[in-house]
């Protein structure tokens, strides 16, 4: 009896607590599982549980410590020095320690010819990785760029054995297949083994989530779907939801048509019912925009009212700009209609918001001439300036130095993303001022300042955030979910599901 309770208790003892393992839907294949080359979100996202880094970015968008205790920043002559204190008890998953050299040999790895990395341009900003200790060392910059310690983000930890690259996160690759990425946990009684599988059909994926074969949906949901998928009865899914950092806007063009003018750009966005499509169109999964970024950045957000639907505001803004009403009901100035040149891409739900947005505009004076068009034309016609306004999405980026992507005059195309051509030497100076060597958050005024002028100036009109959302069984809990998006989040998760 004796020995039939030992074995009990070791079996029991031995049993993981998360024998089943989990299953979450992507709407995409990840492009590269390779961390020299993993540039798509899903690439990254599934890199960051099998590779730590130094450091990531936290759910508020502050810089968080992921294999160090702490680190410093200094500039002076020598240049910019981040210096590290690593924590101590990290292993890979062959169980080496690691220590502060696995840093510099992954850092040579990424410049390696051999290893043709996409991010060989970022690291070579790295004069030299010194090694003070096993647990101590500094990375050093000849000169001071907010997009330094940014960068070591990318910059993945770990150690090649036999041609075969060994990781240090939570999770090591136990399968590939074309659709389907399958995690192993290197630590079983706390986290639970995950199946990443590819669904890139909504319905699909409802019954999927409906009939339990996926768990927990990280892809792409239309806000429709989810609504359906919630009401249905006996469902016992959960919504999780975080606002999310990405950007859509309306940019018109300032170097021509009637756009350069800042009023009739006053009007235009006074002509957009931000809430009810939010609240009808897009079912309530998104946050209206007061600027650029969101409450996720709280050192830039801009705590100010969005331009409401108001006619009659816009009609004195038109007057003012010098147009009058024509007996068609059409706005005019010197002889010619009030007519915008709209590019869009080719994609489903954003012609259903511009379709929207075109009746409103037509039936209080604007004529629209819209064209949509495949991505590749699309962009093209970006990098041109061959439109008066186009709506696209800014996503993926985790700091204020954005601004200067977007709105420095030293950014236009073809070199540069500032795709409306703005210009203003006020937003320009502010910008500068906060890319200079200085502490942090002495830096954030000067952000703070420079993106309430591109706000002022109408440099986008700006429409909303897009919310993050996973839905999953109930009997998972998610405590937090990251407004990147970071699978990082699943390394908090709870398993209370039976079978």
């Amino acid at each position: 009896m004796l020995l039939k309770i030992l074995i009990l208790n070791f079996v029991l003892l031995s049993t993981p607590l998360h024998s089943k393992d989990i299953n979450l839907a992507l709407s995409s294949a990840p492009s590269n599982m390779s961390p020299f080359n993993s540039t798509d979100a899903n690439s990254q996202n599934l890199n960051r549980l099998i590779y730590l880094t130094l450091v990531d970015v936290d759910p508020q968008m502050n810089f968080e410590c992921r294999a160090c205790e702490s680190y410093t920043e200094t500039v002076s002559d020598s240049g910019h020095i981040i210096r590290f204190k690593l924590k101590e008890d990290l292993k890979f998953h062959n169980g080496e320690k690691l220590i502060a050299r696995h840093i510099l040999e992954s850092w040579q790895a990424f410049l390696n010819e051999e290893n043709r990395s996409v991010f060989k341009a970022a690291f070579s900003k790295i004069s030299s990785i010194i090694v003070h200790s096993d647990y101590d060392l500094s990375i050093v910059y000849e000169n001071y760029d907010l997009e330094n310690l940014t960068n070591l983000v990318l910059l993945k930890i770990f150690i090649q054995k036999d041609g075969q690259l060994i990781g240090s996160g939570a999770y090591k690759i136990g399968g590939l297949k074309p659709l389907e990425v399958k995690l192993d946990a290197q630590n079983p009684q706390k986290y639970p083994n995950l199946v990443f599988k590819v669904v890139r059909d909504e319905t699909t994926l409802a019954l999927k989530l409906l009939n339990g074969e996926i768990d927990l949906s990280l892809a792409q949901i239309s806000p429709r779907k989810l609504e359906w998928l919630l009401a249905r009865p006996k469902a016992d899914l959960t919504l999780y939801r975080q606002q999310g950092t990405n950007t859509v806007y309306l940019s018109p063009n300032h170097r021509r048509g009637p756009l350069a003018d800042l009023k009739v750009r006053q009007a235009l966005s006074h002509l957009i019912p931000r809430e009810d499509l939010a609240n009808h169109k897009l079912k309530n999964s998104v946050t209206i925009a007061t600027g650029f970024f969101s409450k996720a950045f709280s050192g830039v957000y801009l705590k100010r009212d969005y331009d409401r639907y108001d006619p009659q505001r816009a009609n004195q803004l038109l007057i003012e700009a010098g147009y009058e009403k024509a007996e068609n009901g059409r706005w005019r100035k010197s002889g010619q209609d009030l007519t915008i040149d709209w590019k869009v891409s080719n994609n489903r739900a954003t012609i259903e918001i511009v379709e929207t947005i075109k009746h409103f505009l037509e039936n209080h004076g604007f004529v629209v001439n819209l064209t949509i068009q495949e991505w590749g034309i699309f962009m093209r016609s970006l990098r041109t300036g061959q439109f008066d306004l186009i709506i696209s999405q800014w996503l993926g980026f985790t700091g204020p130095e954005m601004l200067g992507v977007v709105f420095h005059s030293k950014n236009h195309p073809p070199t540069g993303a500032n795709r409306g051509f703005y210009s203003s030497s006020q937003f320009d100076q502010a910008y500068d001022k906060a890319i200079v060597p200085a502490n942090r958050n002495e830096a954030k005024k000067y952000f703070r300042a420079a993106h309430e002028i591109a706000v002022n100036d109408y440099a986008y009109i700006d429409l909303w955030h897009p919310e993050i959302r996973w839905i999953g069984r109930s009997c998972l809990a998610l405590p937090t979910l990251y407004s990147t998006g970071s699978f990082l989040a699943l390394l908090e998760m709870k398993n209370n599901c039976k079978d």
